[in-house]
């Protein structure tokens, strides 16, 4: 089976600040910040998930818009994978959040986490989304496949 989920950074204008999420599950992202996402259910399109997660999970009345798609990350196999589609937004009223679920959400300011905190490519994927909207003449975006990475 193919999963598919989504993931979004809500930034503040300046990308000095983000909106994360500390996870209780899965298992093995327990204790972890990450990005507030889930699963794209039956019927609905990727960026139509992103807006509501978001606010399901942020209490954020209009969470459905003014997300950008700026990654994307697939594993597994191609029978039992998965792909992530990775958001971004600048949306000023993104970032007045609420913890609507037991996994708490709070903004964040640049330099003031602690990566080991963190899920091992959150760094990177913030970063990436900041030059994004630092550099919005400069169009990037990333795709990232298990199957034709290194080893």
């Amino acid at each position: 089976m193919f999963t598919h989920y989504v993931a979004g950074f809500a930034f503040s204008k300046d990308a000095s600040k983000v909106v994360l999420i500390r996870k209780n599950r899965p298992k093995w992202q327990a204790g972890l910040l990450n990005a507030v996402g889930g699963h794209v259910e039956e019927g609905e399109t990727p960026l139509w998930a992103m807006g509501r997660e978001y606010q399901e999970e942020t209490g954020v009345c209009n969470a459905l818009e003014d997300w950008t798609l700026f990654a994307t990350l697939e594993g597994g196999t191609k029978e039992e994978g998965y792909m992530v589609n990775f958001y971004y937004s600048t949306e000023p009223s993104h970032l007045i959040v609420n913890t609507m679920t037991d996994e708490k959400v709070d903004v964040y300011y640049k330099g003031c986490w602690d990566t080991d905190e963190m899920m091992h490519n959150l760094p990177w994927l913030i970063e990436a989304a900041r030059d994004c909207i630092l550099n919005p003449k400069q169009k990037v975006f990333l795709k990232v496949d298990q199957w034709s990475m290194p080893s």
